[in-house]
Formats: structure tokens, C-alpha cells, sequence
């Protein structure tokens, strides 16, 4: 019984994780422009200060004659650009990521380190089924760099789906019954760290009474976690994430709990990157004498990771085949 149970859990979250799996044209989730994306921290910064973005890997073993677009042996060899294209986006997650690259169901206890479900409830370390991003900057003033705010969200409209089971209960605390439809929204199950002289995780904020998402933030024991909508404890209105949304879903289909869940460690998120500061959070800091190596006097570089959190309770298995929007603005901060 137990095989089975583990092998209907991996299935639900399998599927569950598949809705943003990604063609070699469909990246209409990972959106870079010119405009305060990723791409230009703000335009009229990088243009007045000289601030040059690149995407790739440093392999100071490769030759000259051996180097390609994304795989260089010094800074100095990047294409350096002031804006990437969601084209060079694609093109680096194919070739230096996976062909044919799909999200895999993952949780990662500090942003960077990966690890899949087994029947221990988590398995080993994992290098596939999320993005990783190598993103350079260079200047020739002193900067710190910020990561101010995301964009993330579903397609419009939101994915439909139908409940297949008698009764569970949604992430608003609602109950769902056999027949009845929901809306879901695959990107309230993304996360997505920086990691550079500091790391910092993002998930989208929980909302409201009614709404569809849940900041699940750091887990430990998610029978004992309580979610308190309206923030008054006295009310008593909390209830455990163990008892809501894909976790409540799989307890009605199977009749137990995914293994694990009083135990897992769920990363630390940000929802509100200029809480302490309008100009974001600090993830990198510029060396300074780096004209020889980078071609300008301060360079750095930290990693983008993207990948969607098994835990998290948004994480149904009824979101395929849809898109999640995904945009970054970053502000380069003389020191």
C-alpha cells in the first residue's frame, strides 16, 4: 500500500509541476525587454552609467578558438549587452540547461541546492528540473546591485479545473466538492532566488481571504504551520497548511498525507523586496580593479534559479499546459 500511495503522490505532483514545462518556442513566461526588466536595471541607469549585462558560463579551460555565445574562459569574452532577449534566454536553457528542459516536482532548502521527493519524503540532490542563470555585470563606477521586483503570474485567464474527488478543501479554506471547478494559478507555486553576495528567495505574497495564493516561506512541521487569514489570532481562523490546497487534495484521493510533511524544510522567502528599502534588496556587490579581466573597472555575478516548490500547497496537479509570466528588475547603487 505504501508503494502505491508514493507512486499516486509522485504522479499528482509530477503533473502538477509539468504546467510550465517549456517548448524550444514557448517562453512567453520568461519575459526580458528593455524596459526596467532584467535586462536594463532602469534604462536611463544603464545608459548614463555604463552598466553591461551578460548571460553565461565561465570555463577558464576552454580556448580561444573553443569558446561559444554562452561559454567563455574569462568575463572579458561575454557578450556583453545593455539588454538580453527572452530569444538569448531560450537559447542558453537549451543548450547549457537541458534540451527540450522541463520543471520537475523540487524543494530546496536554501535556493540553491535541489533535492527531489522519494519515499522518505525527500530524495537525493537533484542538477535537472529547474532553471539556473548565470547573469555578469559590469561597470565603470563603483555599484552594488539590487533586485527591486518581480512579475510573476499565471496566463490570463487563469486555468479551470475540476475536482475529481468527494470533498477537499481549497487554499482559501473553502471546500471544494466532486464536480465543482476552480480556478488555479501556476505561478503561486514558483520560486526564485538570487544568489550573489547574499541570497534572496522570492515567492509572491499570500492574499487575502478569497484569494488563491499561500506564502508558504520557511516549513518545518506543515500539519503544525497555521495560516491566519485575517492576521487576528484571536478570531481563530487559522488553519495548518497540511490541511489546504494540493495537500488536502492528495489526503482525499489517497487517504493519508504526503510523507514527510511534519518534517520538510522549505527555504526562507521574500514576498516584499523593498520592504526596508524603495531601491530593493542588495544580492550583489562589484569587485573593483577588474578592467583586465571583465574590460571594466568593477564586475560580478550571481545565479538565477527558478523552479517550482513541491510543498507548496498551490502546487495542484490540474495546471497543465499553461504559462507563468516571469520578469526581474534589477538597479545598479553607486556605493
Amino acid at each position: 500500500m505504501r508503494k502505491v500511495s508514493r507512486r499516486l503522490l509522485l504522479s499528482t505532483l509530477t503533473v502538477v509541476l509539468t504546467i510550465v514545462a517549456l517548448g524550444t518556442t514557448t517562453f512567453a513566461w520568461f519575459t526580458i525587454t528593455n524596459t526596467a526588466r532584467i535586462s536594463s536595471f532602469e534604462t536611463q541607469i544603464a545608459a548614463e552609467q555604463g552598466i553591461e549585462i551578460a548571460l553565461g558560463i565561465i570555463d577558464t579551460g576552454i580556448a580561444d578558438g573553443e569558446e561559444t555565445k554562452f561559454r567563455v574562459n574569462s568575463p572579458q569574452d561575454l557578450n556583453w549587452v545593455t539588454t538580453l532577449t527572452s530569444a538569448d534566454v531560450e537559447e542558453f536553457i537549451q543548450t547549457h540547461v537541458e534540451t527540450g528542459f522541463r520543471f520537475e516536482h523540487l524543494t530546496s532548502p536554501d535556493g540553491q541546492t535541489f533535492y527531489t521527493f522519494a519515499s522518505d519524503a525527500v530524495g537525493g540532490s537533484v542538477t535537472t528540473g529547474y532553471v539556473r542563470l548565470p547573469i555578469h555585470f559590469r561597470s565603470g563606477d563603483v555599484y552594488t546591485i539590487n533586485w527591486s521586483s518581480v512579475i510573476l503570474g499565471g496566463g490570463t485567464p487563469l486555468p479551470s479545473w475540476t475536482s475529481d474527488v468527494d470533498q477537499f478543501t481549497n487554499v482559501n479554506n473553502n471546500a471544494v466538492n466532486r464536480g465543482d471547478s476552480i480556478n488555479v494559478d501556476p505561478s503561486d507555486a514558483i520560486r526564485i532566488s538570487a544568489v550573489g553576495t547574499s541570497t534572496v528567495v522570492y515567492e509572491k505574497p499570500g492574499n487575502a481571504p478569497g484569494g488563491t495564493n499561500i506564502a508558504l516561506n520557511t516549513g518545518g512541521d506543515l500539519t503544525a504551520t497555521l495560516i491566519d487569514p485575517d492576521g487576528t489570532p484571536a478570531n481563530g481562523d487559522e488553519y495548518a497548511l497540511s490541511s489546504v490546497g494540493a495537500h488536502s487534495y492528495y489526503n482525499a484521493k489517497t487517504n493519508r498525507l504526503p510523507d514527510g510533511i511534519d518534517s520538510v524544510v522549505t527555504v526562507a522567502t521574500n514576498s516584499n523586496l523593498t520592504e526596508l528599502s524603495e531601491d530593493g534588496v542588495t544580492v550583489l556587490t562589484l569587485a573593483s580593479g577588474q578592467s583586465a579581466n571583465a574590460g571594466m573597472e568593477y564586475y560580478g555575478s550571481l545565479e538565477l534559479y527558478i523552479w517550482v516548490e513541491g510543498w507548496d500547497p498551490n502546487a495542484y496537479n490540474a495546471i497543465l499546459d499553461e504559462y507563468v509570466f516571469i520578469s526581474f528588475t534589477f538597479k545598479g547603487m553607486e556605493v
